[in-house]
């Protein structure tokens, strides 16, 4: 165990699902940190840093190195989405955090994440799907644990990845697959975080596997092996927390965290549940 981790959430704006995400993770959590914008410096509860202040030269040096690779034209946001790392990376070392846990801001948190940390030695933990098909190539940080050495890890490799021709070339391989077969998806930082697991020597844990008997969810209307109901995950609530019937284990688990990733964000509002206000 390594004490109080601070749970580290990015995002730019002031939504309502934001908010609720925000207050739903200081429930459970004792310190909860938003690296944000000048919209959201005033969320309760929260230690704000801004994103803006926490650049530094490899981000910049990333951004100049960046090709957008995906079928949606937002290289903004895709390029934001793969330098927030070098932000999280930069708080953890200005704080001097040996284990930061960062967490998507469309996600709801059923657990004190000090407590739920994986036992026994890990370098970085995340949802990594077993099921990977010809250049999916994805692992999800929406949920993560990071030790302070693997993020600077990751942001090298991640420059890396674009700064060198062969590495370059490796990333367009892929990219041109999704243009040949008309196959939604690119790279993102998912491409990057599966190819830094798959190359990098450490030892990476998967959080959507159970630990302990508790799992944090991929996203919350994917099946993976959970039984669904209504094109959703099959819940059912214990003391304010969800438990998903597990196919393979024939039996109810209790999730962390939910993930209510692109449209899901619409419905995300029905599964607030703070701790200090279970809601029936």
């Amino acid at each position: 165990m390594n004490g109080v981790i601070p749970v580290v959430i990015t995002h730019r704006g002031n939504q309502e699902y934001f908010q609720l995400v925000v207050r739903q993770a200081l429930s459970y959590n004792e310190r909860v940190i938003l690296i944000g914008d000048e919209s959201n410096k005033d969320t309760p509860g929260v230690e704000h840093y801004s994103g803006q202040e926490l650049r530094t030269p490899a981000a910049e040096i990333f951004e100049d190195n960046y090709v957008h690779m995906h079928v949606k034209p937002n290289a903004a946001y895709r390029r934001a989405n793969i330098i927030r790392w070098f932000l999280i990376t930069e708080l953890a070392r200005q704080r001097n955090f040996p284990v930061v846990f960062a967490c998507d801001s469309d996600v709801m948190l059923y657990t004190d994440v000090s407590v739920a940390e994986p036992s026994g030695v890990y370098d970085m933990a995340c949802s990594i799907p077993s099921y990977q098909p010809e250049f999916r190539w994805s692992a999800s940080g929406h949920v993560s644990y990071w030790k302070l050495d693997t993020l600077f890890e990751f942001c090298v490799f991640a420059d890396y990845m674009y700064a060198n021709p062969r590495m370059l070339k490796k990333l367009k391989t892929k990219w041109n697959w999704h243009q040949e077969t008309g196959t939604p998806g690119g790279i993102c930082d998912m491409t990057l975080l599966w190819l830094f697991i798959q190359n990098e020597p450490g030892v990476y844990i998967d959080l959507a596997a159970l630990v302990r008997d508790t799992v944090f969810d991929h996203n919350f209307l994917t099946p993976g092996r959970w039984r669904m109901a209504g094109g959703a995950k099959d819940l059912e609530w214990r003391d304010g927390q969800p438990w998903g019937y597990h196919l393979d284990h024939k039996k109810r688990v209790r999730f962390n965290a939910l993930h209510f990733q692109g449209s899901a964000k619409d419905i995300l509002k029905r599964y607030f549940r703070p701790r200090s206000q279970q809601i029936d």
